[in-house]
């Protein structure tokens, strides 16, 4: 797991040193832990990136391209976590999950 304050204004952000960083975070996860999956989380109320929902998800969607631009072999999920500790899925480059509420 890769952690950081505000990761979606970072990711999307011009800072390229900070980008390449988390790209070689990522990179050591995958060959040393075998990891398959990045998830690029959004939430309400996040103090290192205090925006509207609207421009986090603008800002995750922007991350998503990013790191899709790294050229992994890896699954990229961009998701939305509300203030109810609710996820929306934005984007899943695998297409198979839906930004949907659950079925009761």
């Amino acid at each position: 797991m890769i952690t950081l304050a505000g990761p979606d204004k970072v990711l999307s952000g011009p800072n390229f040193s900070v980008v390449n960083n988390i790209r070689e975070r990522v990179m050591v996860s995958r060959q040393a832990h075998g990891s398959e999956i990045i998830v690029m989380v959004s939430h309400h109320d996040c103090a290192g990136n205090p925006v509207s929902k609207e421009e986090h998800v603008a800002h995750n969607h922007k991350s998503v391209r990013v790191i899709q631009s790294w050229g992994l072999p890896m699954r990229i999920v961009g998701i939305w976590l509300d203030e109810n500790w609710q996820v929306e899925v934005l984007s899943d480059s695998e297409g198979h999950l839906q930004s949907q509420a659950p079925k009761k």
